[in-house]
């Protein structure tokens, strides 16, 4: 999946990812651009308000907070992604290092049952 503004993918290293309240996914960088001259959503022009949003970069390191297992874990996040019907987000992980998980292990996190940290 790519930034609708500048095309470009949310994989990049050192960009901020935000996903608005309609569901659209930009780099921080070209929403802050394009909120200067509209407040709505490039895709869907749903009004926004982007500010009370936590952001996230993908690639960089995080301690991740399971709140259903009460356990924690490091890895870089990798990925963002809405999924379908429920509009929930998902948030992807490698490189986990915890006892408990193996290493190099993929985790999948929901943003309602767990909270991140950088490091």
């Amino acid at each position: 999946m790519d930034c609708s503004i500048c095309l470009e993918s949310f994989n990049n290293i050192n960009k901020e990812t935000i996903i608005t309240n309609c569901k659209h996914q930009f780099h921080k960088s070209c929403l802050d651009s394009w909120t200067k001259i509209n407040n709505s959503c490039p895709n869907c022009r749903t009004d926004i308000n982007y500010k009370q949003y936590k952001v996230y970069e993908i690639n960089k390191r995080y301690k991740v907070y399971q709140i259903y297992t009460n356990n924690y874990f490091e890895g870089v996040l990798d990925e963002i992604s809405i999924i379908p019907y429920s509009g929930s987000k998902c948030y992807k992980f490698t490189n986990i290092r915890n006892s408990k998980f193996p290493m190099g292990t993929i985790a999948f996190m929901y943003e309602h049952l767990s909270q991140f940290y950088p490091i």
